[in-house]
């Protein structure tokens, strides 16, 4: 009971702690952060409220993609299509600033700078990670098992970041995809010696013993 007790007393010390540091240290910006999250609607990434705000350029996105459907704007040129191709970038002209955004969206970042071709290939990627992470998490045990369901959680929330960021083509992603398909083939290999086919395949591509090989 004491023990019990203990504890709850230092968690709750712990969360004044944290809300004493919260409040003393945090700006002004991370209140209005945290406002915006509560009322979204004010926020300027919401539809209509600003041009450069991240549903607007989603729109653009998405128009670029229709636009250029087989090969897209090019790879890393989704820059150059906001300061050269969005209707709102001819206040350039009249010397007003407009900003060259990236994608902030990976899916959208594929399809508009490499094209849908791209997009179906990026997809199918990530589908048959997962895939090939649940398949080994449900056919392995100990700790591959745990492994598989450790890069599951990666992948998710690699994919949850994308989803506001362009990170399609950044190495983590290629490395984590690299790592999935390593565990894999391990995951494969392990399946394939510890069931009976592959006990007898193991054991017919044995080398032979000494004796044969005098004789």
């Amino acid at each position: 009971m004491a023990e019990r007790l203990s504890r709850r007393t230092v968690l709750a010390a712990a969360v004044a702690l944290v809300a004493i540091l919260l409040v003393t240290l945090a700006s002004s910006d991370y209140f209005g952060r945290i406002q915006a999250i509560l009322h979204p609607s004010t926020d300027y990434n919401w539809s209509g409220r600003s041009t450069t705000g991240r549903v607007e350029l989603w729109k653009r996105g998405i128009g670029y993609m229709l636009s250029h459907p087989g090969l897209g704007v090019g790879a890393g040129a989704f820059q150059v299509a906001e300061g050269t191709l969005a209707p709102e970038a001819r206040v350039q002209q009249y010397g007003q600033w407009w900003k060259w955004s990236v994608a902030h969206n990976s899916l959208l970042e594929v399809g508009a700078e490499i094209g849908v071709p791209g997009l179906i290939v990026y997809v199918v990627l990530v589908v048959c990670a997962f895939r090939a992470l649940s398949r080994v998490r449900r056919e392995a045990s100990g700790e591959v098992a745990l492994l598989a369901q450790a890069l599951i959680g990666s992948l998710i929330g690699f994919e949850v970041g994308a989803m506001f960021f362009s990170k399609a083509f950044a190495p983590y992603f290629y490395v984590l995809l690299g790592m999935i398909v390593g565990l894999a083939k391990l995951a494969s290999s392990v399946h394939a010696s510890a069931s009976p086919a592959g006990r007898v395949l193991h054991r017919s591509v044995r080398a032979p013993n000494r004796g044969a090989l005098t004789a």
